[in-house]
C-alpha cells in the first residue's frame, strides 16, 4: 500500500469543489458497511450494511443508496 499523499487529499476536495456529502465504504468479506457525511464533511455516520453477493449486484446496491443520498464523491478503506 502506498503511503498517504496529501496532494491527492486535495485533488480530491478540489473536484469536489468543497462541498457534497460523501459516502464511506467498509467492504468486508461478508458485508459492505456504508457511512454518509454532513454537507460540511464535519462528521459521517453509519446508515446501512448490504449484505456481499456477487460484484455487480453490490455495486447497484450502492450506487443507488448513494444516488438517493445525493453523494458527491466516494471514500473506500
Amino acid at each position: 500500500m502506498d503511503a498517504f499523499n496529501p496532494a491527492e487529499l486535495d485533488q480530491f476536495a478540489d473536484a469536489l469543489q468543497g462541498s457534497g456529502r460523501l459516502l464511506g465504504v467498509d467492504p468486508g468479506s461478508k458485508t459492505i458497511g456504508l457511512a454518509i457525511s454532513d454537507e460540511n464533511w464535519v462528521i459521517s455516520s453509519p446508515v446501512r450494511t448490504i449484505k456481499r453477493t456477487k460484484f455487480t449486484p453490490d455495486v447497484q446496491a450502492m450506487l443507488g443508496f448513494a444516488d438517493i443520498e445525493g453523494v458527491s464523491g466516494v471514500v473506500i478503506g
